[in-house]
């Protein structure tokens, strides 16, 4: 009999009692998928980055991703960008696929994506993520970090040096 009870307790504080949410004002919780989303490089991203994070049903191979829910958060403030997408349960599937995804734009052009699938929801998957960032291009000024300061030889032409200045 005591075996049975602390199995039971056990359980029970195994299983979550609420699906974690945001709260809609009248204190219900709406069902969300939590995440933060960073890069590794060392850069401030300029005003008029935008990040954005996407939950959508990836569960058709041949049909593009239908997205279910969005956030767009200012994207000058940099990482780690700390993000909560509500959902509508009535359009999940437990027998579906669904997964985050994030982007950094800058005047409509892709700066940061995300390049690997982050399930969430179904299939016992978990709703929060850590997201990491790829850099896709140094547009619009964006300069990393040098990694060499000084003067520079020039290959081609002996007694001729190049100074660097990053």
């Amino acid at each position: 009999m005591l075996r049975w009870m602390m199995l039971l307790t056990t359980l029970s504080l195994m299983a979550p009692l609420t699906t974690p949410g945001a709260s809609d004002g009248d204190g219900a919780t709406e069902p969300s998928v939590q995440g933060t989303a960073s890069f590794r490089e060392r850069l401030t991203l300029p005003a008029g980055a935008l990040f954005e994070a996407t939950l959508a049903d990836v569960a058709r191979a041949d049909a593009p991703a239908e997205p279910l829910g969005r956030v767009t958060l200012d994207g000058s403030a940099g990482p780690p960008f700390t993000f909560t997408i509500p959902y509508d349960p009535a359009r999940i599937d437990p027998r579906g696929r669904y997964a985050v995804r994030a982007r950094i734009t800058l005047d409509g052009h892709l700066l940061f994506t995300s390049d690997t699938l982050h399930p969430v929801i179904s299939g016992g998957q978990p709703v929060t993520v850590e997201i990491p960032l790829s850099q896709v291009g140094t547009a619009h000024g964006l300069r990393l970090p040098a990694t060499f300061l000084g003067v520079l030889p020039c290959a081609d032409c002996p007694g001729v040096r190049y100074h660097l200045d990053l």
